[in-house]
């Protein structure tokens, strides 16, 4: 079995014998990834010999000040190929991680045992540090090779009947515009206090799950009786405040409640209710469901209850986790947020990105924004349906629009 001091020796007698390997390990390795000082010296030397276009052998390393760095008559006969440079790169590189997370694992003892410092930040902290410890740098691809990939995809979405290439929203022009919903996406669905971000969340949820695609909502606002009343509501379209008063068995109305409560409870939807949590906690919960049930999506209603949200640096780093853990996850996370209360003041009170708070972390963190509008909320006509707008106003990868919809005061629920 190959020590960490061969496999440094090998990659470095390697490059020396055959100067030409050396790119195929330039960008998997740097000198600090080399545990032994004095092979991080000479591949540091070598490294800037090769990208001089000079040749690395004895004598210009030799020049280059390195008679006595780490023997290199010894490093040069370590080897007789350069074929297994790639291979004894990857043991040079996952030695460094090994000792990089050892670090890690001192610096979080200290962060545990200062007690100056506040917790949530030194879990913040704790979770960038580990975070850069175990990621590694991107290597370059040839561009033939993205475009051959590239055109895969293009020939693929042209032949197959949908061109939903994510996850569906529920709203056919959303799905238009996006092509549903993307693994690692973070997508802000925001909007005033009673606009309805709960319910077209829900309405997002249920249009996924019964596409096949298992769905999490993390709820800090309401409780998972009042979600499954919202979501019986909307497929019974029987009142939510008659349902919450409740309905005698032997009413005409329960036959289709009961029929409704299976088809639901076929549906892979998880609701989970959490309380007084970080976005630590969250993502926590969040690996636990993508590991437990496979979910495909994941709903926090909503980010305005989260710990620190009244804080202006807190809610940055609650923002930029939510994208984080998207990516990490693989997986979109919709998360929902408050507009500032001003929007009610404004002339015409239709929703801009500004009016997010803190709305340049959040703005910047999002791969889509959804700001939700009914000109019904400002003025009650009591009609049983309202117009609504669900407004795509960001979009990373593509364009913008107006989606518009209708919104069910008695069921609490929204359709195209």
């Amino acid at each position: 079995m190959s020590t960490e001091k061969d496999a440094e020796m090998a990659v470095l007698g390697a490059v020396l014998l055959d100067n030409e390997s050396f790119w195929k390990i330039a960008g998997a390795l740097t000198p600090a990834d080399f545990g032994y000082p004095k092979h991080a010296v000479i591949f540091a030397t070598m490294t800037r010999l090769m990208t001089r276009g000079e040749r690395v052998d004895y004598l210009t390393l030799t020049d280059a000040g390195l008679q006595d760095a780490g023997g290199l008559v010894d490093i040069g006969q370590s080897v007789v190929t350069s074929q297994g440079i790639v291979h004894h790169a990857a043991l040079v590189k996952k030695a460094a991680q090994l000792r990089a997370l050892a670090q890690v694992g001192v610096e979080l003892t200290a962060l545990a045992q200062d007690t100056t410092q506040d917790a949530h930040s030194c879990l913040v902290r704790a979770v960038r540090t580990l975070s850069a410890c175990l990621s590694t740098k991107s290597t370059a691809t040839a561009l033939k090779d993205v475009l051959a990939d590239t055109l895969a995809l293009i020939e693929r979405l042209g032949s197959a009947s949908s061109k939903l290439i994510g996850i569906t929203t529920g709203w056919n022009q959303l799905d238009y515009l996006t092509g549903g919903f993307q693994p690692g996406q973070n997508i802000v669905l925001a909007g005033r206090v009673g606009m309805g971000k709960s319910s077209a969340s829900l309405h997002l949820a249920r249009a996924a799950a019964q596409a096949g695609s298992p769905v999490a909502i993390l709820t800090l606002e309401m409780s998972r009786t009042q979600l499954a009343l919202r979501l019986l509501s909307r497929a019974t379209n029987l009142s939510y405040g008659v349902l919450r008063r409740g309905i005698a068995p032997d009413a005409g109305a329960w036959s289709s409640l009961t029929r409704a409560a299976n088809d639901l409870a076929q549906a892979p939807i998880y609701l989970v209710e959490m309380d007084q949590v970080t976005m630590l906690d969250i993502l926590q919960v969040g690996r636990q469901l993508v590991i437990q049930h496979g979910i495909k999506l994941l709903v926090i209603d909503n980010m305005n209850l989260v710990a620190g949200a009244h804080e202006y640096k807190s809610m940055s780093e609650n923002s930029r986790l939510v994208k984080l853990g998207a990516k990490e996850l693989n997986i979109p996370i919709v998360a929902l947020y408050q507009l500032k209360r001003e929007v009610d003041s404004k002339p015409d009170p239709h929703p801009v990105l500004s009016d997010l708070k803190q709305s340049g972390s959040i703005e910047n963190d999002a791969d889509l924004v959804l700001l939700l509008f009914r000109q019904g909320y400002y003025e009650d006509t009591g009609e049983t349906s309202q117009d609504a707008e669900l407004e795509l106003a960001k979009h990373r990868d593509g364009p913008t629009g107006v989606i518009k919809c209708q919104w069910h005061p008695d069921t609490m629920s929204f359709t195209e």
